[in-house]
């Protein structure tokens, strides 16, 4: 299991609270982004060799 994917179940199960459904998806898409975000972060750091 990929980080990428261990993230994407985490996002979907925190969100399936939400009754609505565009606020669940808004939630979702915000989610992803926020783990997008910090997997890019940490490429980044490791690259520049920090991380």
């Amino acid at each position: 299991v990929s980080a990428l994917s261990r993230t994407f179940n985490s996002a979907r199960k925190s969100c399936q609270g939400i009754q609505d459904n565009v606020g669940r998806h808004v939630c979702y898409i915000l989610k992803m982004s926020l783990a997008a975000a910090s997997v890019q972060l940490q490429h980044l750091l490791k690259l520049v060799g920090v991380g």
